[in-house]
Order: structure tokens, then C-alpha cells, then sequence
């Protein structure tokens, strides 16, 4: 070899084209952009999760709770009546999505409240059908919300991202 070898394909340096200098790895760096995570933040952000558990099809129980109110408002004696029935249903299983993705992105912190509220309330629900349902909806939760969180904050150490001359080029401006 001639020279000092450069790391560029086009010139002929007398070397073949997959040949590596011992200073290949010199711009190596390990876990470079990799997040730290604590424990009771990963828990909080894993009601997101235990939301989507705990939820329903939104088309099902939209049309369940609409078909429901109009069952209920025609056995109510006026129009009246029947009419703030529908009106209460919709703005409560219609509008009530609308207001929780607000609520979420003007309080951030009222999204776990809002995520126990639900899950007790889905349990109750669940524990007046069946108990064993229930206590496996619980423990299922339980486990989403605080094993899963422990078990990544364990293996974090363990992370390994390599970064260095083989990947793509970050254009700086």
C-alpha cells in the first residue's frame, strides 16, 4: 500500500475494496442518543396501556349506548323526556373521547387519575359478572402497570447501540 489508506472507494490505494485500517473502529461510540429510564415515569406512561385494556371498541359501545338511550326514550312519556335522554347519551358517549384527548393535552397529570378512575371502575364492573374475571383483569393490570415498567428499568443496562462510521451521515446545520 502506498500512502496513508483513506477511507474513499474511487481512488486505487493497492488494497481491495473491503479492505478496513486499523482505525476503523476509533470512531465507534456506543449508546450515544439511548434514554435513561425511571421507574415510576414508565409507570405512569404504561396507563396509556392499561387504558387500552380496560377500553371497549369505540363503534360498539357508541352504537350500544345510542341504541340503548333510544330504547330507553321510547318507553319515556313525552318528547321531552325522550329528547334530553338521547341529548344526555350522546354528549356523554360521543363527546366524552373528545373531551378526554383535551383534558389530556391541557393537564397532562389529570391522564392518571383518569387512568385509575377507569380501571376501578372497569373492575367493579367486571367483578359484579364474575369474580375470577375480575381478579385476573387485576392482576393482568397490575402486571402491564408495574412488572413490565421493573422488568425494562432491569434489563436497561444491557442496551447496546453502536454507532460509527457505517451508518448513515447526520447532516449538521
Amino acid at each position: 500500500m502506498k500512502g496513508k489508506w483513506e477511507k474513499v472507494l474511487y481512488k486505487n490505494q493497492g488494497v481491495p475494496d473491503n479492505y478496513v485500517d486499523e482505525s476503523f473502529l476509533d470512531e465507534m461510540k456506543k449508546n450515544l442518543y439511548t434514554r435513561t429510564y425511571d421507574f415510576w415515569m414508565v409507570v405512569i406512561e404504561s396507563g396509556v396501556v392499561t387504558q387500552q385494556i380496560s377500553r371497549v371498541s369505540q363503534s360498539l359501545s357508541l352504537n350500544a349506548a345510542i341504541f340503548a338511550s333510544v330504547c330507553l326514550a321510547s318507553r319515556l312519556s313525552t318528547t321531552w323526556h325522550a329528547f334530553t335522554t338521547i341529548t344526555c347519551a350522546v354528549e356523554i358517549f360521543a363527546l366524552w373521547p373528545v373531551l378526554r384527548r383535551n383534558l389530556r393535552t391541557v393537564l397532562p397529570n389529570s391522564q392518571l387519575v383518569l387512568t385509575v378512575f377507569l380501571g376501578i371502575l372497569a373492575l367493579v364492573v367486571i367483578a359484579t359478572v364474575t369474580t375470577v374475571g375480575a381478579i385476573l383483569f387485576l392482576l393482568f393490570h397490575l402486571f402491564v402497570t408495574f412488572i413490565c415498567p421493573a422488568r425494562l428499568i432491569k434489563i436497561q443496562p444491557y442496551k447496546n447501540n453502536i454507532y460509527g462510521p457505517w451508518d448513515e451521515a447526520v447532516i449538521k446545520d
